[in-house]
């Protein structure tokens, strides 16, 4: 039998054990780019990132002072690389300090569209006033509201599956 004459079949009989390895044609284009990391993937990172949040040393969270937010913001920033969400709602100036600095003031901020990037990927970000502030500035809510808003049509926009 000659190379011409030959089919797969007779190409997998050639083999000792044919068993052993599992061929899959077809006449789809092989993609050897991997675009998003497994899932499996994703929990040993989380865990590995959970093992590292856990031996951290002299940790005075309740104090959210500068300080503490740099030190601290490269885990969110290891987070959300870990989750690579669609957006990022970032509530209050905490939140916002750790991934945009303390050289804006959220007043001015909330209610826009920013890109924040983290690991060579560009994030779409909204902030917006925290709860518990909006509790003690109840008049500020109408704002939190139409902020609120504008995320519920980006979500929809862009299709994301809640």
């Amino acid at each position: 039998m000659t190379l011409e004459e030959k089919n797969q079949n007779d190409i997998l009989n050639e083999f000792n054990d044919p068993n052993e390895i599992e061929f899959i044609f077809s006449d789809k284009p092989i993609n050897r780019f991997k675009t998003k990391p497994e899932v499996e993937d994703k929990i040993s990172l989380l865990a590995k990132l959970k093992n590292d949040l856990q031996n951290i040393k002299n940790c005075e969270l309740k104090k959210p002072e500068p300080a503490e937010i740099t030190r601290y913001s490269e885990y969110l920033r290891k987070h959300i690389s870990i989750i690579n969400p669609k957006i990022l709602i970032l509530m209050g100036s905490t939140a916002m300090e750790s991934l945009f600095g303390s050289k804006i003031k959220i007043s001015k901020e909330r209610g826009n569209w920013k890109d924040v990037i983290i690991n060579n990927k560009s994030y779409l970000t909204m902030i917006t006033f925290h709860p518990a502030y909006l509790l003690r500035q109840p008049e500020q809510k109408k704002y939190s509201w139409t902020d609120l808003k504008e995320i519920r049509k980006k979500i929809d926009e862009l299709e994301i599956k809640l």
